[in-house]
């Protein structure tokens, strides 16, 4: 019986182990891994719509009404490091002129001093630290494709918050075939996360928010750019 009891024991800590230790031991290794796709070093990568139209979209729900709207007046470059991962970096840039929401009296609204102030503050800004929480979804001879939180500080409206948005990444070796469209390693980038409109001082007009404006909006992100120096 008490041998029985400690195998037991043994047994609930090998599950133990495996479901709570080794997935951290992981997602540190994998910062670190080398990929079948064969890339060393840092990749630096330049937004480039010949790649993918760059776009934001974004959704505010309330109980009056539900606003949808996008822009693509996007810019920026990030390094991806293929000896580390996890110290990925760069700079996306959203041009709050370029938002638009089907209405252009609400547009007007949207760029007003009541709103995004898009005089005083004409980017919102995204500066990414770094990746976490790593999962790779697909790793051959011409694609690198992984899950991953984007880390870093979003900036609006003169205010900035760490936000962690989930991203699928997927890197794609120059081809003959991608050629026809730009030169260079492609890069897809996919990602959804919420903004707080009050965590950026957003306090609106005449009681919208919470009415007809949602207090949180859904932001989701379409980004394509590639390794060719622009």
């Amino acid at each position: 019986m008490k041998k029985n009891i400690i195998n037991g024991k043994i047994v609930f800590f090998m599950i133990f182990s495996a479901l709570f230790v080794w997935p951290a031991a992981f997602d540190a290794s994998i910062a670190n891994v080398r990929v079948k796709i064969a890339i060393n070093g840092k990749k630096n990568i330049t937004l480039n719509n010949k790649v993918g139209d760059n776009i934001v979209k974004f959704v505010s729900s309330a109980p009056l009404e539900e606003i949808r709207g996008s822009a693509d007046g996007i810019s920026g470059s990030f390094t991806l490091d293929f000896d580390n991962l996890k110290v990925s970096h760069g700079t996306i840039s959203v041009e709050v002129a370029s938002m638009q929401t089907g209405v252009s009296t609400r547009n007007r609204h949207l760029f007003s001093d009541e709103w995004l102030d898009a005089r005083r503050y004409p980017k919102l800004v995204f500066q990414l630290n770094s990746l976490e929480n790593m999962q790779i979804i697909r790793d051959d001879n011409a694609v690198f494709e992984i899950k991953a939180d984007a880390v870093g500080i979003f900036s609006m409206h003169g205010e900035s918050k760490e936000i962690k948005a989930p991203v699928t990444i997927k890197y794609v070796k120059e081809s003959p075939a991608t050629k026809q469209r730009a030169d260079g390693d492609f890069v897809m980038i996919t990602g959804k996360f919420k903004v707080a409109l009050k965590d950026f001082k957003i306090k609106g007009a005449g009681g919208f928010i919470g009415k007809k404006v949602g207090e949180v909006i859904d932001v989701e992100l379409t980004l394509f750019g590639s390794t060719a120096q622009q």
